[in-house]
C-alpha cells in the first residue's frame, strides 16, 4: 500500500474517531468542528490536547505517574469519560528485576478530570484486570475488557455508574470478544473477536436485552454510527477501512 493510502487512512480514522468530551461522555461530530472543539490523543504515556480548527496548538494535560525503581506505568485505551473527563487503562508493572521471576502486573480503568486536573483509579476490582473503556451513549454505564487467572480467556463486563453494579459477561470466551461501541439506544454493541473454526478476526453484535450474541463479518473494531445505520471497521488484513450498512454491504472502502 502506497504512503498516500496510509494517510488517507490515518486521516479517515481520526475523522471518524474525533470526539468531544461533554456531560454524556462520547459525542460523533455531524459538523466541521467550530471554535472551542478540542481533540485529545495519547502519545508514549502521554495525553495530548489540540484546539481546533487552527490545530497549532498542542498542550500536554497528562503523563503517567512518576516511576520508582523496578516499576513501569503503561497507559493506552484513551476515551472521553463522563461529566469532562477522559478515560484510559493503566498498567502498573512492579518487581522488574533482572530475571523478572516475581513481576506483577495490574491493569485498571482510570480518569482523568479536565476540570479540576484531578488523576485517580475509576475502576479498580480485586484480582480482575479491566482495560478499554467505553461509555455508553447516555453516559450512565462502563463496559470494559477484563481477564483474571480464573478465565481461560478474556471476557468483558459492564458496570453502572449510578448504582455502582457489575455485570459479568464471561460466556463468550472461546470467541475472545473485545467490545468496541455501543448503539445510540445503549442496547446493543458491537465486538471484535475470532471465529472458533477459523480463528480469523470476526465481529459481532451482542444484544444486551436478550443477552445473544450474533456474528457479523469478517473484520475488526467496529463503529456504530449515531444513526445506527452505518458501521465504519477494518480489514481483517488492517490494509483497509471500510464503511458498510447494517447488512454488511461496503458503502465506502479506503486503501488497498
Amino acid at each position: 500500500m502506497t504512503d498516500k493510502n496510509n494517510m488517507n487512512i490515518i486521516y479517515l480514522t481520526l475523522a471518524l474517531l474525533a470526539i468531544s468530551c461533554n456531560t454524556l461522555g462520547i459525542e460523533w461530530e455531524k459538523r466541521p468542528m467550530n471554535n472551542g472543539d478540542q481533540i485529545y490523543y495519547l502519545s508514549s504515556g502521554k495525553i495530548y490536547k489540540i484546539d481546533m480548527p487552527d490545530n497549532i496548538n498542542v498542550n500536554l494535560i497528562f503523563k503517567s505517574p512518576r516511576e520508582q525503581t523496578a516499576e513501569r506505568y503503561d497507559i493506552n485505551g484513551l476515551t472521553c469519560g463522563p461529566e469532562n473527563t477522559l478515560l484510559f487503562h493503566m498498567t502498573h508493572t512492579t518487581n522488574l528485576i533482572p530475571d523478572f521471576s516475581k513481576t506483577k502486573e495490574k491493569t485498571i480503568i482510570a480518569i482523568y478530570d479536565l476540570t479540576s486536573k484531578e488523576f485517580y483509579p475509576f475502576v479498580d476490582i480485586e484480582n480482575i484486570n479491566t482495560a478499554f473503556p467505553i461509555l455508553s451513549p447516555g453516559g450512565d454505564s462502563l463496559v470494559m475488557t477484563a481477564w483474571d487467572n480464573k478465565h481461560k480467556g478474556r471476557f468483558f463486563i459492564i458496570k453502572n455508574l449510578r448504582t455502582g453494579s457489575v455485570i459479568f459477561y464471561d460466556q463468550f470466551i472461546s470467541k475472545w470478544v473485545v467490545p468496541k461501541s455501543w448503539s445510540p439506544d445503549s442496547k446493543m454493541l458491537a465486538l471484535t473477536g475470532g471465529d472458533a473454526k477459523t480463528k480469523k478476526d470476526q465481529m459481532f453484535f451482542f444484544d444486551l436485552e436478550k443477552k445473544e450474541i450474533k456474528p457479523w463479518l469478517e473484520g475488526r473494531w467496529p463503529l456504530i454510527s449515531p444513526n445506527d445505520k452505518l458501521i465504519a471497521y477494518v480489514s481483517p488484513d488492517q490494509r483497509k477501512l471500510i464503511i458498510a450498512d447494517r447488512d454488511g454491504k461496503t458503502v465506502q472502502s479506503f486503501g488497498e
